[in-house]
């Protein structure tokens, strides 16, 4: 049993983080324009199509009918704010219940970390980062995924960890059914069934070759909302963001430094003329992706090095986009489009422009930034003397890395959020510097 005395350093963490979350959420309570940036208009329309009119479409239908709306966003976060619209008509109880969440994590973060026997010396001020990390409560606060599907994919995480020490069925199927919610939660983990049977084949081993069926729960999630999108659209697929990315972020800005920001814009115009909208959808869907593949496939190595640049960013970027907006500055320039057009020069001299406060802030976010990733790679480095023997530093290397990937060219601070107490495992593995014994785990079983 710990002592009063011995939890006093997080009882302050805790207290002092109450503080400063109860303060940012009655900020942007009072001023609700910060809670609707960038993808929020799209998710609170889907919850109120589905309300008004039965109709998941995440677009105005007082306009001309885009069938990418149709699909573009996944089902379970617009359920959980048509949950809260039904309930309340007003989003400042979602933006109480993802504050909560963050709070929630903590938690969970801090049951792994005792579960790795990792001690107060080390799990506390891993707690400290994470609630005070500047993403956590400014994204708790906006109406996006990035704390909801940070709560499933660490919520999974601890179940999967936890079946491996126990061995208990129930954990592992509702383990399944939270990362399938987490799929149907973010597109950007469509393909993570792959790796989820990886963790399954670790685990089940040659006596319990069974288990394995348990990791098709997610993958029958994806193709029951790829059905929907078919009844829907005429075209078979998980969702519509993944054409428009792969056209507007990954082969756009491949011509924008190829050619220049004038020409990319002219063969992207290009491209979607010639697809034809029409009434033909899949015809259009498909005109779409294969000439962005053949694009992508004309430039090889110029599109690995640029989608390389991209998960460096995904580790790196201080998050410069959503401290903007969330202090309402003008952003006029948008600095991704600066970065692809000009380089870091470009950045450079952009830097040269901003506030002083800013550029400090900046400064240490990048700092931070920079020592998780640093740290991250250690981790790998590391990772050669444990031989994977245990699921806890599987998933945390390939979870991580699936993130990188997939987010590639777009890799920025938002996508980061959800992986970031992954991030924080990660380092404090390194610097404690061991890793926990079986033995070590088995009586942490006995006694949880």
């Amino acid at each position: 049993m710990m002592s009063k005395k011995s939890n006093f350093p997080l009882i302050i963490i805790i207290f002092i983080a109450l503080i400063v979350y109860a303060l940012n959420y009655v900020n942007v309570c009072n001023n609700l324009q910060i809670s609707t940036v960038g993808d929020a208009q799209e998710y609170i329309k889907c919850a109120e199509n589905t309300i008004d009119h039965g109709l998941f479409y995440c677009g105005d239908l007082d306009q001309e009918i885009d069938y990418d709306l149709f699909t573009r966003r996944t089902p379970f976060y617009p359920l959980i704010l048509i949950i809260f619209l039904k309930l309340t008509h007003s989003i400042r109880y979602v933006l109480f219940f993802q504050t909560f969440l963050v709070f929630i994590n903590a938690y969970l973060l801090l049951k792994i970390l005792m579960l790795r026997n990792t001690g107060k010396r080390y799990s506390y001020p891993v707690i400290a980062v994470y609630l005070f990390y500047p993403s956590q409560w400014i994204f708790s606060t906006i109406v996006m995924t990035e704390i909801v599907l940070q709560f499933l994919l660490l919520a999974s995480f601890y179940l999967l960890f936890k079946f491996e020490l126990v061995r208990s069925s129930k954990l592992l199927i509702v383990y399944n059914m939270i990362l399938a919610l987490a799929v149907l939660t973010k597109p950007v983990l469509l393909y993570v069934w792959i790796l989820n049977l990886v963790f399954h084949l670790v685990l089940a081993g040659k006596k319990s070759r069974h288990l394995v069926a348990y990791s098709l729960i997610a993958l029958v999630a994806i193709g029951l909302w790829s059905y929907r999108n078919y009844r829907a659209t005429g075209v078979y697929h998980y969702s519509s963001i993944k054409m428009h990315n792969l056209l507007n972020y990954n082969v756009r800005y491949l011509l924008t430094k190829k050619y220049g920001s004038d020409e990319a814009n002219e063969r992207i115009a290009q491209i979607e003329t010639e697809a034809g909208r029409g009434d033909n959808y899949k015809a259009f869907y498909d005109r779409i992706q294969d000439e962005a593949i053949r694009i992508i496939k004309q430039h090889p190595v110029e599109y690995g090095i640029y989608h390389i640049k991209g998960m460096f960013n995904f580790f790196l970027d201080p998050g410069r986009f959503e401290i903007y907006h969330y202090l309402q500055i003008d952003q006029t320039t948008s600095l991704m489009k600066l970065y692809h057009e000009k380089g870091y020069s470009g950045i450079y001299h952009y830097i040269k422009t901003m506030p002083v406060s800013i550029v400090l802030y900046l400064s240490v976010m990048f700092i931070v930034n920079s020592i998780l990733f640093i740290l991250f790679i250690l981790f790998i480095i590391n990772l050669r003397r444990c031989h994977f023997k245990s699921i806890y530093e599987l998933f945390l290397l390939l979870m991580i890395l699936y993130f990188a990937l997939v987010t590639g060219p777009i890799g920025a601070s938002r996508f980061r959020v959800p992986i970031l107490p992954f991030l924080l495992l990660t380092g404090i593995s390194v610097l404690k510097g061991r890793k926990v014994k079986t033995t070590d785990m088995d009586t942490l079983t006995l006694n949880s």
